[in-house]
């Protein structure tokens, strides 16, 4: 019989601070995860079916994980303080793309969300904008990691359950 092939998880990453940094690093050190410009292995797709990547030998595991996309948007940047910046640079968002190799650079939360290539997003904001954030992406019919806290209240916890669970689609609270 032919061997398994891999399904492709294709990551769209909102936000640049320290976790998230610190997420992408984790997901580029898993067996099986790429970056598309740091050697991502060749996608192969059949109209309609998830990406996927070739396998001969059984694979390890039936996932394979693609940095895609990022989010270069930073206009509400300005209203946070002490915004972290553990890369050292001026403007984070394209120095976190740069270093981890993340090709698709989105100029708007709308365009990141709409994108066809992501799977899942990776939410990592502020928290304050965590409830917006995860409504956007699970609209346009994308999973969601969130990290924490989710929410500030109760009423934006049931928001966002509620369109996850109409959508049919995996909504994640980091912790």
């Amino acid at each position: 019989t032919e061997p398994p092939k891999k399904v492709v998880i294709r990551w769209g990453i909102c936000g640049t601070g320290a976790i998230a940094t610190d997420f992408v690093t984790v997901l580029l050190s898993l067996e099986g995860v790429k970056s598309p410009q740091l050697g991502a292995a060749l996608l192969t797709r059949q109209s309609g079916l998830p990406w996927t990547i070739p396998e001969s030998p059984p694979p390890s595991s039936l996932f394979a994980h693609v940095l895609m996309s990022i989010l270069l948007h930073t206009k509400r940047r300005n209203a946070i303080r002490n915004h972290s910046d553990p890369l050292g640079q001026k403007n984070l968002p394209i120095r976190f793309a740069d270093t981890f190799g993340i090709l698709r650079r989105h100029s708007s939360y709308e365009a990141l969300a709409s994108d066809p290539e992501i799977d899942v997003v990776y939410v990592a904001t502020p928290t304050a904008f965590h409830v917006e954030h995860s409504l956007l992406f699970l609209g346009e019919g994308k999973a969601v990691l969130c990290e924490k806290a989710m929410a500030g209240d109760l009423a934006g916890v049931d928001r966002v359950l509620q369109l996850a669970s109409a959508k049919q689609l995996l909504f994640v609270h980091g912790v």
